[in-house]
């Protein structure tokens, strides 16, 4: 779950989306979710779609389709058709291509903390290490 998290987070930045946060495991709000990226901002742009989309990817690309089920039902959910999202999936995919060593650490990052926010990214981009609660 931290790489697929990993990876909304990575498309959504390059992109230019700020992080609120990422989360791995259920929380308070939403026990049943293993996982969530959150972006700050209103509206569901098509930054947001794709990186919706790359979560549909990484899914795919590990063959665990039915994880992708959550990423589907958002991008339906804002009027993209089956055609689009395709395509939003193709294009996501090709971007977190590009980034593999920045999906390395927010992944790392997720794994060691499990909720990462944007000031956590400030950090790692800035060659820093985030500090570990024991």
């Amino acid at each position: 779950m931290a790489e697929h998290e990993a990876a909304h987070v990575v498309v959504g930045v390059a992109l230019g989306l700020e992080l609120r946060e990422a989360v791995i495991g259920g929380d308070g709000r939403h026990p049943s979710w293993e996982g969530y990226t959150w972006f700050k901002g209103d509206g569901f742009r098509i930054a947001d779609a794709l990186s919706t989309a790359v979560g549909i990817a990484w899914e795919q690309d590990h063959g665990n389709t039915s994880a992708a089920r959550g990423d589907t039902a958002l991008l339906r959910r804002h009027g993209y058709d089956s055609a689009d999202i395709r395509t939003l999936v193709i294009a996501a995919r090709a971007i977190l291509a590009e980034r593999q060593k920045a999906h390395r650490l927010v992944t790392q990052a997720l794994l060691e903390k499990e909720v990462v926010t944007g000031k956590d990214l400030a950090i790692l981009a800035a060659g820093g290490t985030l500090d570990i609660d024991p």
